[in-house]
């Protein structure tokens, strides 16, 4: 296609080294990447190579999705839904110009889409950069071609959130909650033998292999449901006891996966023959915690049980005890602004946020309205935060104005790090307003329209922190800048449902706020 990125050779594309469940790199090496500008431009503004593109597409090509897995990876991507902010400068969710849209075109695409999405949805990106390192290592890519921790980290950061509608998450959950270890247990597996254990499914799923048997913790059951849900594979569980806890089919002699948890082995290193991959634990290796965080593995559960699923009968035991479980969580959410309140230096007036593939804004940004109840409306989609040149970014916040502490800035600090500037503290201190647009009455403006002839644009600024953003408000009755979040703020003090923020400022900074925010 000529929107797509490609590799100029036959032998490359479908040759049958691939066939044999192995990459001729030699051949990807001489071979040259044919990309339109455009193409360019999206892949630059995620800060992903094409080197990056092409690894990870052949890597993921040893996958063979079933005509399910087709289907449900299909279905997702169809799914994926992009929404833009007043003046379309700004895009939630997966924009049109966002590179999954590219990966997309291709069967190889979709592969790597696949092999991105399913290691999101488990482990943090650090933790998917290490697997993906150690995947390229165990296909035998020579070391100028293997891409950096920093650009497998940015495309899985861009693939996240593309499987959110699907069930796969709880699925893998389910798969892994078979293991029964301590938690601190289930996330050192270590990542060479979950490469070799996910190349060993791969070459399964192509039919190099005939089954495998995977022996170890967590990743095994994750692996395994990558096998189930997108490669068709049937799969069968055993606990440590050799015990069947679950299986896909009746059939035994259809199993092609074999997951046996708790097997232990005297060897610290991985236990290969033909059909058998052990994977083994860092418990011994791994003693910091930070470490230990990033390598967390986590699926998705049902909302109305997740509590109980995840604490068991500890959790009952807490809802006996309701009044001091109540005590507890006012005491530990009085720990946790003191927490908050001691960053200074972190910007917290965030309109829009994006992590771990979910993307959370506020309607403000959509649709300006004086109603708290449109204002307010936080919407929540997979996805990211774009400009409409296709880069990410982490967070919106205002671009003048201070910058409050908390959710909805209602106890500020007592210093801020942004300052108004003249032309905008100038329109902020104006006239009181009655009325603005006809209909709609908002005091933070300090202006009248007068008329129906006003127009809101969105003043955008890319910084190397987030994307600073103000609402520009023109009519034939003069201008006005405002911050988003200073403006929801506002909107939701007047409405008269919440009691009237607290600003605190230092002495020498409280002339530079408008009178209103003085009293």
């Amino acid at each position: 296609m000529a929107n797509t990125l490609t590799l100029s050779s036959e032998v490359v594309a479908g040759g049958p080294f691939e066939q044999q469940g192995s990459i001729d790199w030699v051949q990807i090496a001489k071979m040259s990447v044919t990309l339109p500008v455009s193409i360019l431009a999206r892949v630059t503004a995620a800060d992903v190579s094409p080197l990056t593109i092409v690894v990870g597409q052949e890597m993921s090509s040893l996958f063979r999705l079933s005509t399910t897995g087709h289907e449900r990876l299909n279905k997702a991507l169809g799914e994926l839904k992009s929404f833009s902010a007043i003046g379309d400068a700004i895009w939630f969710g997966f924009g049109i110009k966002h590179i999954v849209r590219v990966l997309a075109e291709t069967d190889k695409g979709l592969a790597c889409l696949t092999l991105c999405g399913c290691l999101s949805e488990i482990h943090p990106p650090k933790a998917c950069a290490e697997i993906l390192i150690r995947l390229a290592s165990v296909c035998d890519a020579p070391d100028d071609l293997r891409p950096s921790s920093s650009q497998w980290i940015n495309l899985i950061e861009a693939c996240s959130g593309t499987l959110k509608s699907t069930t796969f998450a709880c699925i893998a959950e389910q798969f892994m909650a078979f293991h029964q270890h301590s938690f601190v247990e289930e996330y050192t597996d270590e990542a060479e033998d979950v490469a070799r254990a996910l190349l060993a499914v791969a070459r399964v799923s192509s039919g190099v292999l005939s089954s495998v048997t995977l022996a170890g913790g967590r990743s095994c059951g994750w692996i395994a449901a990558i096998g189930f849900y997108f490669l068709g594979l049937e799969i069968e569980i055993r606990n440590a006891d050799n015990a069947s806890v679950f299986k896909s089919t009746t059939n035994d002699d259809s199993i092609r996966v074999l997951v046996i948890y708790g097997t232990a082995q005297s060897s610290n290193q991985v236990q290969v023959n033909r059909t058998g991959y052990f994977i083994n634990s860092l418990d011994n290796i791994i003693l910091s915690y930070e470490q230990r965080f990033d390598s967390v593995m986590s699926g998705t559960l049902h909302w109305d049980s997740c509590l109980s699923t995840t604490f068991g009968d500890s959790f009952g035991q807490l809802l006996k005890a309701k009044e001091d479980f109540g005590q507890l969580i006012g005491a530990a959410a009085l720990v946790f602004q003191g927490l908050t309140n001691s960053a200074t230096n972190i910007c917290k007036a965030f309109s829009a946020t994006s992590v771990g593939g979910i993307c959370f804004y506020f309607n403000i940004l959509r649709d300006v309205s004086d109603r708290p109840e449109n204002a307010m409306t936080l919407h929540v989609v997979p996805g990211v935060i774009q400009t409409n040149a296709g880069r990410r970014h982490s967070f919106i916040t205002d671009r003048t104005g201070p910058r409050p502490d908390g959710l909805l800035g209602y106890d500020w600090q007592d210093n801020f790090s942004y300052q108004r500037t003249a032309e905008c503290r100038i329109d902020y201190q104006a006239s009181i307003t009655e009325s603005l647009g006809g209909n709609i009455s908002i005091p933070v403006l300090s202006m009248d329209t007068g008329s129906s002839d006003l127009n809101v644009k969105l003043f955008v600024e890319e910084s190397a922190v987030g994307l600073l953003v103000d609402l520009h408000f023109l009519s034939s009755a003069g201008n006005c800048r405002v911050g988003a979040y200073a403006m929801l703020k506002e909107i939701i003090e007047n409405s008269g449902l919440v009691p009237r923020g607290r600003l605190c400022t230092s002495e020498p900074q409280a002339e530079n706020l408008p009178p209103k925010a003085r009293q």
